[in-house]
């Protein structure tokens, strides 16, 4: 947005204008760079939620097939029996991070065995 200043129409003001523009120039040109940094980050971010993502998936589906073939192939009560027996404990953990100077929080699932 451009503005539009009252100056007086001298020498010294001239150049406190110039300055003033090289400055702002300089401050978008630091404001661009770090708008793409933080951009390129947040996609590689993005691509490895991806990719844990279809992992998890994976590892459910395939759990989900034991719990089933075991299901079938054990009586009730072992079957029962095995699962309170493999208790597994999990814990959220989340840390404050600084990415560009952009205060954020980074998150952990962690299984306490």
């Amino acid at each position: 947005m451009r503005q539009i200043f009252k100056v007086s129409p001298n020498r010294m003001e001239l150049l406190r204008l110039r300055r003033r523009l090289s400055l702002a120039r300089r401050g978008h040109k630091l404001l661009q760079d770090k708008l793409e940094q933080m951009m390129f980050q947040f996609l590689t971010l993005i691509r490895e939620t991806r990719i844990l993502n279809e992992e998890v998936n994976k590892k459910i589906k395939e759990v989900f097939l034991h719990l089933v073939v075991s299901r079938g192939l054990m009586r009730e009560e072992d079957f029962h029996h095995a699962i309170k027996a493999a208790r597994i404990e999990m814990g959220f953990q989340s840390v404050p991070a600084n990415i560009l100077t952009y205060r954020c929080r980074s998150s952990f699932l962690r299984s306490r065995n």
